[in-house]
């Protein structure tokens, strides 16, 4: 016979838990497990003990001295799966049941930013240890701190300098050591003496450390400086073995039209940080009267021949018409303007004014030069240079404005520097156009020993013109603009071709292992004649600037940094 104990759902842990059972429920399934077995020792009979599913019903049974027990397993418990912090500051818990918590949120307020304030700053002795300490509030720290004097050093005199020598000689500038003290000698001891206080000054290391500073420094800029010619109101050179001489038989005028004599060089506002330029123009002559270029007031009929001529009004007042012949070449220009002609055999042309025309020029040449007066000649302005040496590693470099930019100067070879010892040895720096296309390019040619070297900028990829464009892949360029040039050789290597325009700098460069240096007796700047029939024309027709020819550390970024 058997009897059923209907003792619940966990009925037996539960009441085990509240009587002060402290165990698992597996716990207490094992430990009624030896109590059955007690019990069975003791009571003559036995109980078995059974887990059942969570959730089961629980049962007890009698039978034939067997005590059997089924006790169902606990409901599992709801643990926590993730904690997240989200961007207003609350956290939400996520349970593996998938239920979730929020909270509020845990971000507290903002709190003031500290004033951190030095205190105190104590000179400690010697081999202390260094100490830092805060006080003060929390918004208002102080900052302490201790910090121990230098061990005193013991720098032995002659370290410094030598004691003085009473058999010795010295230079001005040698520094000695005497009673305990540092001299630099002012007056030279060529005979030994004994100590003479007045050929001595203290020095001052410091101070002398800082002149020997600032003379370095001078001598970094003395390098790149030391053979730069100026052309800033002066011609001169800081190398003393080559000297610059400006050449120009006869009058000229400058831009104020005020007379220069002959050999004197013509200063113009180059507008660039200040500086003034030198004119260097071509030969030519005004074929109006000398009144009437100055003022004409009535019209003037000049006789041509076959050639090209540049009619311009380089004053501020009226403008002129003109006519040929047959009235086949007629037109006319305002201040400032330009007009170019092709006669192509004898004629003549009639220029006449309207109003008052001031400062007209008409003369045969294929480009405007600066203004002359009718009637007179000009003639070729040229800067030279006796250098007489082999040239080996050097640079050449010059900022140049064109006086006329038009597309009649294509037919133009500007030759803007030429060094030369005969017809086998030469370089010269150029601008000049192709003899099939209207395109310029820049050029840097080099001749030793009767071989030639060039290197140029690509052709096509400058036009000039009067006024600022851009065509296609063209940069065109008008007068007032800046045109940076620099060569640069270095024998047995590399000649290369900096130019500069409108800010940009660009490099060709020519390897050859073959170029060797090269013999130069003279140097030409702008116009001139050069000795040889083989010798390219001499022509210029601009303001040249900060002219550089460095025989030393040609450095073209840092020249044209100048200006650029």
């Amino acid at each position: 016979m058997s009897k059923m104990y209907d003792a619940g759902i966990t009925t037996a842990y539960g009441a085990a838990v509240r009587g002060g059972y402290e165990g698992t429920y597996e716990q207490f399934c094992t430990d009624l497990g030896k109590l059955a077995d007690v019990l069975s020792e003791f009571l003559g009979f036995s109980v078995t003990v059974e887990t059942l599913a969570e959730g089961a019903e629980a049962r007890g049974e009698y039978d034939a001295g067997v005590l059997s027990l089924g006790i169902p397993r606990g409901d599992t418990g709801n643990g926590i799966q993730s904690i997240a912090l989200n961007a207003d500051y609350t956290l939400t818990v996520t349970y593996t049941n998938g239920q979730t918590w929020t909270s509020g949120s845990i971000r507290g307020e903002t709190g003031a930013t500290p004033n951190l304030q030095i205190g105190t700053v104590s000179t400690l002795s010697p081999g202390s240890p260094a100490t830092a300490e805060i006080t003060g509030t929390r918004d208002e720290p102080r900052l302490n701190l201790g910090i121990p004097q230098g061990v005193p050093g013991e720098v032995p005199a002659a370290s410094i300098a030598p004691a003085y020598d009473a058999s010795s000689t010295y230079a001005v500038g040698e520094y000695v050591m005497h009673n305990n003290s540092l001299y630099r000698c002012t007056t030279a001891i060529t005979t030994a003496e004994a100590w003479t206080a007045a050929h001595w000054t203290a020095a001052q290391i410091g101070d002398d450390l800082a002149d020997c500073s600032r003379q370095l420094s001078d001598l970094d800029e003395d390098v790149y400086t030391l053979n730069k010619f100026s052309f800033n109101d002066e011609l001169t050179s800081k190398r003393a073995n080559i000297l610059l001489e400006y050449k120009r038989y006869g009058t000229a005028y400058d831009s104020n039209k005020n007379a220069v004599s002959s050999n004197t060089p013509i200063y113009q506002n180059f507008k660039l940080n200040g500086k003034n330029g030198i004119v260097i123009a071509p030969a030519t002559k005004n074929l109006i009267s000398a009144s009437g270029s100055q003022s004409m007031t009535s019209a003037e009929t000049i006789s041509v021949t076959a050639g090209n001529y540049t009619l311009s009004l380089q004053g501020t007042t009226g403008y002129v018409t003109y006519a040929n012949s047959d009235d086949t070449i007629t037109g006319y220009i305002r201040q400032k303007g330009i007009a170019h002609f092709n006669f192509t055999s004898n004629d003549t042309l009639t220029i006449t004014p309207h109003g008052t025309v001031d400062y007209v020029q008409f003369e045969k040449n294929i480009f405007k030069t600066p203004w002359n007066l009718g009637g007179a000649n000009r003639y070729d302005g040229t800067i030279t240079s006796s250098v007489n040496e082999t040239l080996h590693e050097f640079g050449l470099g010059f900022w140049f404005k064109p006086f006329d930019a038009s597309e009649y100067c294509k037919d133009n070879y500007m030759m803007l520097a030429y060094g030369r010892q005969d017809a086998n040895n030469y370089f010269y720096v150029c601008w000049h156009k192709s003899s099939t296309t209207t395109n310029y390019h820049f050029e840097f040619r080099v001749v030793v020993n009767g071989v030639g070297y060039s290197i140029q900028s690509p052709w096509g990829g400058w036009e000039i013109k009067s006024n600022d464009e851009v065509i296609g892949d063209k940069i065109v360029f008008a007068p007032e603009q800046l045109i940076g040039l620099y060569a640069h050789l270095v024998p047995g290597r590399e000649m290369s071709l900096y130019y500069a325009l409108n800010g940009v700098v660009s490099v060709s460069t020519y390897y050859s292992s073959a170029i060797g240096g090269i013999p130069i007796s003279n140097l030409f700047i702008g116009c001139g004649s050069a000795s040889g029939s083989s010798d390219p024309p001499m022509i210029a027709n601009g303001m040249f600037s900060d002219f550089v020819f460095d025989t030393e550390k040609p450095d073209p970024m840092k020249f044209f940094k100048g200006g650029l």
